[in-house]
């Protein structure tokens, strides 16, 4: 197994292992955001497993890519569209009591984890020319 294999392999693993750990929080905060999460957790898993052992378009790692960099551009706006950068600093995840997660703001940090993750399998595929452009 080459090590492009090992660590695209290792990383759907994370992915998978994320969105299991997110069957916590679909009590957590009273909504059905988990369920996205989830969802979203897997897709990056099976695109990691894609990249390791199959052949993937190109295409579908930049419209991946694309997805995660503007929900986190969302995810980092208010209601009227003001940014707020602070909430891509760790230590703004909790409440004031360190008891509780502030969820707008550990969302931004899963995104930046996402889209960290979407350049390295753009990186670690290289996709072909020819796969670019449509003969």
């Amino acid at each position: 197994m080459k090590l492009k294999e090992i660590v695209l392999t290792l990383g759907g693993l994370v992915f998978l292992v994320f969105a299991y750990l997110q069957f916590n929080d679909t009590t957590q905060y009273g909504n059905e955001d988990a369920w996205a999460w989830i969802i979203i957790y897997v897709l990056a898993a099976l695109l990691s497993f894609s990249c390791a052992f199959g052949d993937i378009a190109a295409p579908v790692l930049y419209v991946w890519t694309g997805f995660i960099l503007g929900a986190l551009v969302f995810r980092l706006q208010d209601d009227q569209g003001n940014f707020h950068l602070d909430r891509l600093d760790p230590s703004t995840y909790w409440n004031e009591e360190k008891t509780q997660m502030i969820q707008s703001s550990n969302e931004s940090g899963g995104l930046v984890i996402l889209l960290v993750w979407a350049i390295v399998m753009l990186i670690l595929s290289r996709p072909k020319r020819s796969q670019h452009y449509i003969s």
